[in-house]
């Protein structure tokens, strides 16, 4: 995950949140460990650079990662998410495509950890249609605070990737006029590992 924080701040507000998160995951830890329960999610997670906000974090889902991050920068840091300028920070999800989920290329199938027993180690299969309700449920509950989503399809899985940005542009046109934009998809891997996808994209937008 990446913080996108103004730039006449930038350091002293994420050093405030490093500082804040690290507290708050290991109070996690003791707690988890103290009960009996798996103390290294959690433990390790760390902003690894404050020139741009990169966090490394050992959670064990995404809605994991941003509660604690709701309650780090709104709670206890009393900063303001936004999704745009108006706020102090937004967040960029970066799905780097080896770690959070397992790809198949015979049935474009997806293997991700169970989320509704995260810590089991279980892995449970999607489809790329349920891939892409995935995202737009994520990107809807946390419309207000994420900008972008980066990588969060495999780089071999361009129909996927056109059917998850139609997606979100759709749900942009289909909202009022009050609501905040969904997030961008950002594709890296699948430019940069794939060269052959950059001209279709370019041919067709919604690609990108």
């Amino acid at each position: 995950m990446y913080m996108c924080v103004k730039k006449q701040k930038r350091v002293t507000v994420l050093r405030n949140i490093r500082n804040m998160l690290e507290s708050i995951l290991e109070e996690e830890a003791k707690a988890k460990q103290s009960s009996g329960k798996d103390s290294s999610i959690g433990g390790g997670s760390k902003i690894v650079d404050e020139r741009n906000g990169t966090l490394i974090a050992n959670v064990k889902d995404t809605e994991h990662l941003l509660g604690l991050v709701q309650k780090c920068i709104v709670d206890k840091c009393q900063y303001r998410l936004s999704n745009g300028s108006s706020g102090d920070v937004s967040l960029y999800l970066s799905y780097a495509d080896s770690h959070f989920y397992e790809f198949s290329e015979d049935d474009h199938s997806y293997l991700i950890n169970d989320p509704d027993n995260p810590e089991s180690g279980k892995k449970i299969k999607k489809n790329a249609e349920e891939m892409v309700q995935f995202y737009n449920q994520l990107a809807t509950k946390h419309s207000d605070h994420i900008s972008y989503l980066e990588d969060p399809i495999h780089k071999q899985d361009s129909d996927c990737w056109i059917d998850l940005t139609q997606s979100l542009q759709s749900n942009s046109q289909t909202a009022n006029t009050n609501a905040t934009s969904p997030a961008k998809v950002i594709g890296n891997s699948i430019f940069e590992s794939v060269p052959e996808h950059v001209q279709p994209a370019i041919a067709n937008v919604t690609f990108a």
